[in-house]
């Protein structure tokens, strides 16, 4: 949580500090691309401190709640990308309840997912499925007919994707990312129950 509003805000810093201590060095092109950076990473910024306000200010998050949230980032994003196709379905059965930290760490995960989607898969269309299982289990799908990677054992030097296993891994989350080239990506996270059945996929 505070490597990512800690490099977000040394970002607004750093490009401020170039406009003003360097002045004529760019173009007005340039500084007007760069005042729009500062300006969208400040907007992310807001956002990523209201969703942990939501998160941190609960002695628990419910499955109802959280699927909510995690939906209503998913519309607004595809408000901003209105030819992204978008499906969901949604599945609660029981009452099954996330620590503050989880919630939130598990949603990051989807946010990430759900941007690596938009941002570099190309994605036609992206699909979000939500299930919480009598047996306790949180299960999640986000699935993309993108243009897919080469799946790797490690994601040394793509920082999303070593975001979200480290989140994972710091909640006991069990992660599962299905990709090929030309085939689309799925990404699977579960919670003390058995993956979605990547056949599924969009």
């Amino acid at each position: 949580m505070h490597d990512n509003i800690g490099s977000q805000l040394s970002y607004i810093s750093n490009h401020i500090d170039w406009l003003v201590e360097a002045p004529g060095t760019f173009s007005p092109a340039e500084e007007k691309k760069k005042l729009a950076d500062v300006s969208d990473t400040a907007k992310n910024l807001i956002t990523d401190l209201r969703e942990t306000i939501w998160a941190m200010n609960r002695e628990s998050v419910a499955a109802e709640e959280f699927a909510d949230q995690l939906k209503s980032f998913l519309l607004a994003q595809f408000t901003i990308h209105p030819k992204i196709e978008t499906t969901i379905a949604e599945d609660i059965q029981s009452n099954f309840v996330l620590s503050p930290i989880e919630a939130l760490n598990i949603f990051r995960i989807c946010q990430e997912a759900i941007a690596n989607a938009i941002k570099h898969a190309d994605a036609e269309k992206v699909g979000l499925q939500i299930q919480a299982t009598t047996g306790n289990n949180l299960l999640i799908h986000i699935s993309d007919n993108g243009k897919g990677f080469i799946r790797r054992e490690h994601y040394s030097g793509h920082y999303g994707l070593e975001n979200m296993v480290k989140r994972a891994a710091e909640t006991g989350t069990t992660l599962d990312i299905f990709s090929a080239p030309g085939k689309g990506t799925i990404v699977t996270i579960s919670k003390n129950g058995t993956p979605v059945n990547p056949k599924n996929k969009i």
